[in-house]
């Protein structure tokens, strides 16, 4: 299947790794790189000027069901960058972060469709897709590749509602991916 590619979001873009991956193979897309960690999202931003990448935004804030402040827990798995993860509750008391809607990160990016978005937001995900606010983007996204963290027992939810709204869903390593056909 050859699906055209002009907009990507890569949600939790940690160091960029994915984004310029996927810069080298669709040249010409936008890309929204959403990073909430500080010190990480300074290395995503000096990985993307040392490759020389170029219509790519860069997004300091979080993904997340709805717009708000969320605290973050920095002792989620191993307790690295990487791991850094948005909760409801201020687990380290050093502050909260800004999080974005779906819905809401389109409408400021003026983006009607999202052709390839990559989510990997370290459990967040539960709360992304257990929500009445994915109505209004689901339908919008073309290619959706997906790390689904077990320890929140979302798996089979996320793929259900997946699946309900049109996905054809496989499986590559610790990824879910969905390709909506009717946008494909």
């Amino acid at each position: 299947m050859n699906i055209e590619i002009k907009t990507i979001v890569d949600a939790g873009a940690n160091i960029g790794l994915t984004t310029i991956y996927l810069k080298h193979y669709f040249q010409h897309a936008k890309v929204l790189s959403l990073e909430p960690s500080e010190e990480t999202y300074l290395r995503m931003v000096a990985n993307f000027d040392l490759n020389e990448l170029t219509n790519i935004q860069c997004i300091r804030k979080g993904i997340w069901s709805e717009s708000k402040k969320l605290g973050f827990d920095k002792d989620f798995r191993d307790r690295q960058d990487w791991s850094y993860r948005l909760t409801d509750v201020n687990h380290t008391n050093t502050g909260t972060i800004e999080v974005l809607s779906v819905k809401d990160l389109m409408r400021i990016n003026n983006i009607d469709q999202i052709d390839l978005f990559k989510i990997d937001i370290e459990g967040g995900e539960r709360e992304l897709f257990d929500s009445e606010n994915v109505k209004g983007w689901l339908t919008k996204v073309k290619v959706i590749v997906l790390e689904i963290h077990d320890e929140f027992d979302c798996r089979t939810q996320i793929e259900s509602l997946l699946s309900k709204s049109g996905f054809e869903l496989s499986h590559s390593g610790e990824l879910t991916i969905g390709i909506n056909p009717s946008l494909a």
